[in-house]
């Protein structure tokens, strides 16, 4: 039963080294029609024209060039096609050719042994290439200054000061405010047929469990924004309550990045 399972495996790995062999060599051929005359004589404007018309999808075809674009035929081989294509995605997002000693620093940040390149398999480094995206998105989203976070905390002790319970403050600088959370069972008197803040029971009426929050937009010029300003929950069409408007007036207006803002309506 060995021997037999043995010679299928066998069989497996030749049928996948002609498999890849065969992928190398198509995208040397789909290299080699990007030319002019070519496109001329098909009337196609672009090669991903020329390619979605008469040969695959564009898409498909990129598989196929990227390996043999970026490597040698002896390269792909020893890599194995699958590898040397999420090395070509790796390359790509984080705009360098994986080495060594990036993947040496990078793992020894997460407590892993350095691994060699050769060593790694085709799902390694596709695991690489998704962890990169992580890190490139997360880098991408701007972070708070200390200046910010100062601003925020100073609203969050006002409204505690003046209110009387706990809350929280996230500055989300991607989408452009700085969010108060207070839970909402510390917004309602014992018994919980009326408010501890007048006007706050619209809101609960909209958001029943979890948390209050309200949006404050960072720019104190323009006053409250186009979809109404601040926001109850997820809900953003309500417009502004009386009960907003008294914790904005509470907290010393609109409160910016850059600190408080009188608002037009705190008069």
């Amino acid at each position: 039963m060995r021997a037999e399972v043995e010679r299928e495996v066998a069989r497996i790995h030749t049928r996948i080294a002609e498999a890849e062999a065969a992928f190398y060599a198509v995208g040397t051929m789909l290299l080699g029609l990007d030319r002019p005359e070519v496109l001329a004589a098909f009337g196609a404007t672009t090669f991903a024209a020329f390619l979605d018309a008469h040969v695959m999808p564009a898409a498909t075809a990129n598989r196929y060039m990227s390996v043999a674009r970026e490597f040698e035929a002896e390269q792909a081989a020893e890599l194995g096609v699958l590898k040397a294509f999420h090395l070509v995605q790796y390359a790509r997002v984080a705009r360098t050719r994986v080495r060594a000693a990036a993947l040496a620093k990078r793992d020894a940040r997460i407590g892993k042994p350095a691994r060699r390149l050769s060593s790694m398999t085709a799902a390694e480094v596709a695991d690489a290439v998704r962890q990169v995206k992580m890190d490139a998105g997360r880098a991408a989203v701007p972070k708070a200054s200390s200046r910010e976070r100062r601003a925020a905390q100073r609203l969050v002790s006002q409204f505690e000061e003046r209110f009387g319970m706990d809350a929280s403050m996230r500055i989300d600088k991607k989408r452009g405010v700085l969010r108060l959370e207070v839970k909402l069972r510390d917004l309602v008197e014992e018994g919980g047929r009326h408010t501890r803040v007048r006007g706050f029971d619209r809101c609960l009426r909209i958001l029943r469990t979890g948390y209050y929050v309200l949006d404050f937009k960072p720019d104190p010029l323009v006053g409250p924004s186009r979809r109404g300003g601040s926001s109850c929950g997820p809900w953003t069409g309500i417009g502004r309550t009386r009960a907003v408007q008294g914790l904005e007036r509470a907290a010393g207006g609109v409160m910016s990045f850059d600190g408080p803002a009188e608002h037009p309506s705190a008069d």
